[in-house]
Order: structure tokens, then sequence, then C-alpha cells
């Protein structure tokens, strides 16, 4: 997920909290990021992991699928 600014960064954190009140966060991977992001808050907020752009993302989760399957 990520944010545009930092008026759209709570909504993050108010999906990491919506998975994990319906019994659903143990089945999804979150990564959060963009330029308002820092790895900082996506720990803080729960999320799996950070990054600072939708390319970036895409590679981690490659990476981490990738790793799954073996």
């Amino acid at each position: 997920m990520f944010a545009l600014s930092t008026v759209t960064m709570p909504a993050i954190e108010t999906t990491v909290d919506a998975l994990t009140r319906a019994w659903l966060r143990s089945q999804v991977k979150i990564l959060a990021g963009s330029t308002p992001v820092s790895d900082e808050y996506a720990r803080q907020i729960g999320a799996d992991g950070y990054s600072k752009n939708a390319n970036e993302a895409a590679g981690r989760a490659n990476r981490q699928l990738t790793q799954a399957d073996h």
C-alpha cells in the first residue's frame, strides 16, 4: 500500500487493523511505502516491509514469493 501524502498515511494503518480484526492478517503480506512513508512508520503500523516506490515493492514481493516456493 502506498500513501501519496501524509494525509493518506493513516489509511494504511486502518487497513492493517481491519485485516487483523477480520482474522485475515496472517494470510497476507503488507508492504507500505512511498515518499511520506518511512521504514520506521511501516514497522510501527505492523506492515511486513517497506519500499520507497512501486518498482522496489514489486521486486520485494517477487523475491518473497520465489523464496516461499522453495
